[in-house]
């Protein structure tokens, strides 16, 4: 049998709300990896615009491996994850972010699972950094948003992945695409998970594969709760995760959000303010500190609930006190290799 190809794909559109030096940070740890990088087949770098040229310059010139694609039109995170993925032309497509550094031992863990023909989806694990206050307080807040690094020790069985540390057999992915063009910020790779197990399929997680996601800047933060909230309105609208398990995510129909579907969604969300305190209590840290990070948690749970109740109001007003640009008009397309033009403008791998 012969060895299976592999190509990477990054995106730069988590910079819009982090420092780009987490490019570089990102790129020196590939750089690392026990697998050589220069194995792969192609690693392609998606610019969705927040990176300015001259930096782009510096970073071809640096990793001579990497090759640059730059969109006639704006990509979003999800678009630019698949867009890389129809450029690609390996056997596995492996996604990763701009703002995430990866263990030495990530690439050779995330690609080895593959050996087992029934294997389509391997996902790591990532954790947000935590090193001072800041970012533990940062961490409590996303405490939901990232997988921590468990204790298994082999592959074993999950019902999610996160779309900075993942890999598919590029064949199963585009035959399973990812939902795009949704009336949502993000989470739809939540919908994507709903769809597979819902046929199925088993998505795998590889706890040698691991990774540390940057912490969010504090207006990067802000904005991501708002539009988190957001988000919660939205996948509650249109019943994101029934027409997921149903495949109907291209006939989709608004509902009212009636009082009872807020109180739970308001349950949930105590679940998780509940596990988060706990996660703080278990600090050694001062009375004084600790009350400042509940603080901080508690407002930032006020952020979500006003992303929430705004959007019943004036969805786009959201995304502009979060300083992003509105384009999630409810439209459902999907995503032809006929719409692509590649820009070669690096060098591919050796």
């Amino acid at each position: 049998m012969s060895q299976l190809t592999f190509s990477l794909v990054i995106e730069t559109e988590n910079l819009r709300r982090q420092n780009v030096e987490d490019l570089f940070l990102c790129l020196n740890s590939l750089e690392a990896q026990s697998k050589s990088i220069s194995s792969a087949k192609e690693i392609w770098l998606m610019d969705c615009g927040p990176v300015d040229g001259e930096i782009l310059c510096e970073v071809q010139s640096k990793y001579q491996w990497l090759r640059v694609y730059r969109p006639e039109e704006p990509l979003d995170y999800y678009e630019a994850k698949m867009h890389g993925a129809l450029k690609c032309t390996s056997d596995v497509v492996i996604w990763c972010d701009s703002d995430c550094t990866y263990f030495p031992e990530w690439l050779e863990g995330l690609l080895a699972p593959f050996v087992d023909s029934s294997i389509n989806i391997v996902r790591g694990e990532t954790q947000l950094r935590k090193d001072g206050a800041g970012s533990l307080m940062v961490s409590a807040t996303l405490y939901n948003f990232f997988s921590r690094f468990s204790n298994h020790t082999s592959l074993y069985e999950t019902e999610t992945y996160y779309a900075n540390n993942v890999a598919f057999r590029r064949k199963y992915l585009l035959d399973h695409p990812i939902p795009l063009h949704l009336p949502a910020f993000r989470g739809n790779c939540s919908l994507h998970c709903t769809q597979l197990l819902a046929q199925g399929d088993k998505i795998w997680a590889q706890p040698k594969a691991k990774a540390i996601h940057d912490v969010p800047t504090v207006r990067g933060l802000f904005a991501r709760m708002m539009l988190h909230g957001y988000d919660f309105y939205v996948f509650a609208q249109y019943e994101l995760h029934s027409r997921a398990r149903e495949n109907a995510l291209d006939r989709l129909v608004p509902v009212k959000i009636t009082a009872e579907r807020v109180k739970q969604i308001a349950s949930w969300r105590e679940t998780h303010i509940k596990s988060r305190k706990d996660m703080l209590g278990s600090l050694d840290c001062s009375r004084l500190k600790a009350i400042w990070l509940k603080t901080f948690l508690y407002f930032n749970e006020c952020l979500f609930w006003f992303g929430f109740f705004l959007t019943a109001v004036n969805p786009k007003m959201v995304w502009k006190l979060s300083g992003e640009s509105y384009t999630k008009e409810l439209k459902v397309n999907a995503l032809k290799t006929d719409q692509l033009s590649i820009v070669p403008n690096a060098a591919k791998p050796s």
